[in-house]
């Protein structure tokens, strides 16, 4: 995909609840909006029926996710913005 289709697709995300389908590595995800903070900055998240990351950051190559265990443990994942197709 290209990273400013992407860009685009994620920046339409206005509101809570708003999200849009992709598929990465032969799986299909939900690429959302879970929060808007009175500033009007958004919280962003990728899941897939009951397990979801949020977004840390968006860069020209890579959707940089993260999720806490129930022991605080930090997990991250690189997502290639070249390997994401829109549903």
């Amino acid at each position: 995909m290209k990273v400013k289709e992407f860009k685009s697709k994620v920046e339409s995300l206005q509101k809570e609840g708003e999200r849009f389908k992709i598929e990465y590595s032969g799986e299909e995800f939900n690429f959302g909006c879970f929060h808007v903070d009175e500033d009007g900055e958004k919280s962003l998240s990728i899941g897939k029926s009951i397990s979801s990351m949020n977004v840390e950051k968006i860069t020209d190559k890579y959707v940089t996710l993260y999720s806490y265990d129930m022991f605080s443990q930090k997990t991250t994942y690189k997502m290639a913005i070249d390997l994401i197709e829109l549903v």
